[in-house]
């Protein structure tokens, strides 16, 4: 889904060294960006700083009130997507991060039958 994100604690460095390059496959993107951790995570890891993997792709807000819209773009999956954690000063490969992707939904809002 458009905007989900999950957090990887990670050990061993300190993500604030790693840079990360966007992943693209099907027209959905997986972005890493460091965030300091809150809600849904264990305890011990709340207020270290995680990477955020954002996953953006298909998705249909600019739809949500059209009572005519258009097709959306339906992504081939599964799809696996390869995540290099690199360090900021030599650009090293020193953590990799892999996932597979298996369904997308997208938000189609809501129908005037709803309310």
């Amino acid at each position: 889904m458009h905007n989900l994100y999950f957090d990887l604690p990670i050990t061993g460095i300190e993500p604030e060294e790693l840079t990360w390059e966007p992943v693209t496959h099907e027209g959905i993107t997986a972005t890493v960006t460091n965030v300091v951790a809150n809600g849904w995570i264990p305890v011990w890891d709340k207020g270290k700083v995680v990477a955020r993997v954002k996953l953006t792709g298909s998705e249909s807000r600019n739809q949500w009130y059209n009572p005519n819209p258009s097709r959306i773009t339906v992504p081939k999956l599964p799809q696996t997507f390869e995540l290099v954690g690199r360090d900021i000063n030599t650009g090293d490969e020193v953590v990799k991060y892999g996932f597979v992707l298996r369904q997308w939904f997208v938000h189609r809002g809501y129908c005037s039958w709803d309310q």
